[in-house]
């Protein structure tokens, strides 16, 4: 029971880092990235980062 707890912290901690990279990527290059990854979606791509991965 005790390393199902430790695995299921491991894989969120996990989900929580690389969902913060991603959206510090999106926010640090700006638009562009943005709208080359949603295929033509401006600006409102950027707030949209969180929910979109």
């Amino acid at each position: 029971m005790n390393r199902r707890l430790l695995v299921f912290l491991i894989v969120l901690l996990f989900i929580v880092v690389v969902g913060g990279v991603f959206v510090l990527i999106g926010v640090i290059q700006g638009d562009k990235t943005s709208v080359d990854r949603n295929g033509g979606v401006s600006a409102p791509a950027l707030s949209r980062t969180s929910g979109g991965y």
